[in-house]
């Protein structure tokens, strides 16, 4: 049972942690180009 709900918390979450991932990506890039 508690490997049903991970798996159904990483279908729900990845949308959520792929945003925030890009948002750093682009922080981090916007930060070199400075550089």
């Amino acid at each position: 049972m508690q490997n049903i709900k991970g798996k159904n918390l990483l279908k729900r979450k990845p949308q959520k942690m792929m945003k925030i991932i890009l948002l750093k990506n682009q922080i981090h890039i916007s930060r070199q180009k400075q550089l």
